[in-house]
């Protein structure tokens, strides 16, 4: 081995150990973060629903919403892809139907906006596990786009994808809790 090609092995190895260390140290922190206070800005305005009166603070759409939140910020440094295939995969033979929360709601304007915040929250927390994992993140450039063209133009696709987000939301909830 020559001093060159040494020299080209040990920058390569610092360089790998850099970028694990990145990976695993601070980028970890900063998505956990970034993805609590996402979940904290949407728990805020369904907040400020209910606080303009479109709903009770002891209703029992409010009090499952806020609790599902709660859930996805308290745990979401515990969500991984491993982790989210076990529960997909775990609980689709699960007799246990999810309570969807905003199909609890009786006026279809306030419906329709719950559903987009428990649909964006699921989206920040689907993000976050992509964003954390190196091998998602690796992927990602291959698999999203086929999965985005696959969505776009099959409205049965759609629509499937749209009911097991909002059963998938329930779902990390669940196994969240399970976890701590």
């Amino acid at each position: 081995m020559t001093n060159s090609t040494l020299i080209n092995v040990t920058e390569g190895l610092i360089a790998v150990i850099f970028l694990f260390s990145l990976l695993y140290g601070p980028w970890q922190k900063l998505v956990t973060e970034y993805t609590r206070q996402r979940l904290f800005e949407i728990r805020d305005a369904i907040f400020d629903m209910a606080a303009d009166g479109k709903f009770e603070f002891d209703s029992p759409e409010y009090l499952t919403i806020r609790d599902r939140l709660n859930g996805m910020i308290r745990y979401c440094h515990h969500l991984t892809w491993p982790r989210m295939l076990i529960i997909s995969k775990g609980l689709r033979g699960s007799q246990e139907e999810p309570n969807m929360a905003f199909e609890l709601i009786e006026d279809p304007d306030l419906r329709e906006d719950i559903k987009k915040k428990e649909l964006e929250a699921l989206m920040i927390i689907t993000t976050s596990v992509l964003l954390r994992s190196p091998v998602l993140v690796t992927l990602s450039p291959i698999v999203v786009p086929a999965f985005i063209l696959v969505v776009a133009f099959s409205p049965q696709a759609r629509g499937k994808a749209k009911e097991k987000a909002l059963r998938y939301s329930f779902e990390i909830t669940q196994e969240a809790r399970l976890v701590s």
